[in-house]
């Protein structure tokens, strides 16, 4: 049975991306979300005015860049960089209002996880 979880396991680790494109794990997607804003990750302690912050709606994660000069929020993304709230998934997307509603209604904010520093 340990030989049957270590292969398994093995499988697991062979499979991961490595450059954080697809399918990464929550934690990775974190990390990876951090570096590409060129921030570090937030330790609770430190000010900061931009900040990236980490909601989850309906099991999966989505990032939002939070700029306190600007007073706004940007368009939620995922880990593969796919705007939740446009027709087209990306940036210059039309926006969906019914989708932008639901999320900022439904998402749950699990706080900041990386600043600007």
């Amino acid at each position: 049975m340990t030989k049957v979880l270590w292969i398994l396991f093995g499988f697991f680790i062979a499979s991961c991306d490595r450059d954080y494109d697809v399918n990464t794990t929550s934690l990775e997607c974190d990390t990876a979300m951090i570096m590409h804003q060129n921030m570090v990750p937030y330790n609770g302690i430190d000010t900061y005015c931009v900040s990236l912050i980490k909601y989850v709606l309906d099991g999966k994660a989505y990032y939002v860049l939070d700029n306190c000069t600007a007073d706004m929020l940007s368009m939620p993304v995922d880990c593969d960089n796919i705007v939740y709230i446009t027709n087209n998934g990306k940036i210059d997307g039309e926006v969906i209002i019914s989708k932008e509603e639901y999320f900022f209604k439904n998402a749950i904010n699990l706080g900041v996880i990386g600043i600007l520093y």
